[in-house]
């Protein structure tokens, strides 16, 4: 299913303009075309949400952009456009980072160790989904809670 929040005519407008381009270029993917067009892929939030379906205490939230999978209450693993992002031990960052498909994630223009994005050859086939998952349900269980801090009234 693919949700898409934009007015009717936009709509109509990406759906000629699509099926122009595909008359013209057989080769166009309509799933990539939509995911540009979204925050994050929506194929890619149902395949991890099957994955996940196991889990009691998962939960969801759309946030940096993308949409989050929150386990015990800590971010495990994510969607930014159509690569996962996943918590994982600092320890094994290095190692990881040499896995196809792998890489740091960077949204401060510095690496953020223990936090990967893997890209879709990263996690191609269902064994290394799987991987991705699991390592980043493993690193859930030793993972702190990064709880909301509460306001600190100073009294004068």
């Amino acid at each position: 299913m693919i949700r898409i929040v934009i007015n009717q005519c936009v709509i109509i407008r990406i759906k000629i303009q699509f099926y122009h381009l595909q008359s013209c270029f057989q080769l166009i993917n309509i799933q990539k075309l939509i995911n540009l067009l979204m925050a994050y892929s929506e194929q890619l939030a149902e395949r991890i949400r099957k994955r996940l379906a196991h889990l009691s205490k998962l939960e969801e939230k759309e946030m940096m952009g993308g949409l989050s999978f929150l386990y015990n209450g800590k971010m495990c693993v994510g969607i930014i456009k159509d690569e996962m992002m996943c918590r994982i031990d600092p320890e094994l960052n290095e190692e990881v980072l040499e896995k196809n498909g792998c890489r740091a994630m960077d949204f401060t223009g510095k690496p953020m160790k223990g936090w990967v994005m893997i890209d879709e050859y990263g996690m191609n086939s269902q064994k290394d989904f799987d991987y991705w998952i699991n390592l980043a349900l493993d690193f859930n269980k030793k993972a702190k809670s990064s709880k909301a801090k509460k306001k600190v009234v100073k009294k004068k």
